[in-house]
């Protein structure tokens, strides 16, 4: 028995449906599958169209109209703030709120009627079960992917993990950053890596050369940096980085003197000195560069902002693994050059490994005679680097 048509039986709720381009309408039947046995509405009497709907039962429509809406609208919702532990705290915390989506606004894309909406909110809740409400926040699949860039992918297609199991130890790093070999994922990983079984593994022969720079402000130093002082620093010193936790120290270069002036950006009154390092040995190690997805030329610089700790989180895992099975680092591209290389090494004994021949002192300076004619202001300078044991004294020992 016929009870109304999308003119007479909810009309609103069929132009929702209509407004989300959905060919089908759960609980509602077009009129072409009776075959033109009916003409018309029986409850409005409006002449009726093949593809016009019908509903034999008004209540059995609504509920499944609701349950179907309701479940498209819970797909968005992929966290709430009860089990997202990184974009809604962090925005809450240190960013802005009004930048956190809200499950009403969610709700508002879907022109569903006012008169309607109690029941479809009794419904929402979170994929972790949690029920939501119209000014809860939430977090959908695609801004979870872009908090942690493109590490998904990376894991997937290097490691070849499925998706679903790396979301799931991404979000274990989160919470237990030090951690990550209590996780199966992680403990997949360090065995592949321990038995070589991923791509990108190269070699840097020796005489290869890297180069390092650091700014001082001309004003508050005027000599350079000694060879001392253009190594990586000690250990307990350093900041977090791409490839190191808090404290641990690595050697960052660049394969070029302009990529490491694009990658440092000196301010007005810095000054850069450029140490030259030559590979004495060769290294081992994980070049990134040769993946479709590098997500370590992805990061920004700017490491005061709290989200990229949380960005540094799987690539320091990563680097320990690699390190603790003897890599000795990671290749990946530069953020500031199109075609610059960067290397952090992590596994390396100076000296023996890579030594410093040079010193580019005043690196960035670009003065003329004729704008500095009695040659009072910093030119740039190369300074030679005397190492402790040079090869011509190993030949004439061996």
């Amino acid at each position: 028995m016929i009870e109304g048509c999308q003119s007479c039986c909810y009309p609103q709720l069929f132009e929702t449906f209509s407004y989300l381009n959905e060919d089908y309408v759960p609980g509602a039947t077009r009129v072409k599958q009776y075959d033109n046995e009916v003409e018309f509405c029986p409850i409005c009497e409006i002449v009726l169209l093949e593809d016009d709907y019908i509903v034999t039962n008004k209540e059995d429509f609504l509920e499944e109209a609701i349950e179907f809406l309701a479940q498209k609208i819970n797909y968005n919702i992929k966290e709430c703030q009860y089990c997202n532990g990184t974009i809604i705290p962090y925005e809450q915390q240190y960013g802005d709120s009004l930048n956190l989506n809200l499950v009403s606004e969610l709700v508002d894309e879907y022109y569903i009627p006012t008169e309607l909406q109690p029941q479809i909110y009794s419904k929402l809740k979170c994929s972790c079960g949690n029920p939501v409400n119209s000014d809860d926040p939430y977090v959908s699949e695609q801004e979870i992917k872009d908090w942690f860039g493109d590490e998904f992918d990376f894991i997937i297609k290097t490691f070849g993990i499925s998706a679903e199991e790396t979301g799931e130890f991404i979000l274990f790093l989160q919470e237990h950053p030090m951690l990550g070999l209590e996780h199966n994922i992680g403990k997949t990983i360090l065995d592949k890596i321990k038995k070589r079984d991923f791509p990108f593994i190269e070699t840097i022969k020796e005489s290869t050369v890297y180069y390092r720079g650091r700014t001082r402000n001309q004003f508050q130093r005027m000599v350079p940096f000694i060879a001392e002082e253009l190594w990586n620093p000690p250990i307990g010193f350093p900041q977090q980085g791409r490839f190191n936790p808090p404290g641990v120290t690595n050697l960052y270069l660049a394969s070029e003197r302009e990529v490491v002036l694009k990658e440092i950006s000196p301010q007005k009154n810095d000054i850069v000195d450029i140490a030259e390092f030559e590979i004495i040995k060769d290294l081992k190690v994980f070049n990134s560069t040769k993946s479709d997805i590098d997500i370590f030329a992805s990061m920004a610089n700017d490491q005061h902002h709290l989200s990229f700790s949380y960005e540094y989180i799987f690539p320091n895992f990563l680097a320990q693994c690699l390190s603790f099975c003897g890599f000795n680092g990671i290749i990946y591209k530069s953020v500031q050059s199109e075609n610059g290389v960067n290397l952090c090494l992590f596994n390396f004994n100076k000296d023996t490994d890579i030594r410093m021949n040079k010193i580019h002192t005043n690196a960035n300076i670009q003065i003329s005679d004729k704008e500095d004619p009695f040659g009072l202001k910093p030119r740039p300078q190369t300074i030679e680097v005397k190492n402790d044991i040079d090869d011509d004294l190993l030949t004439s020992i061996f």
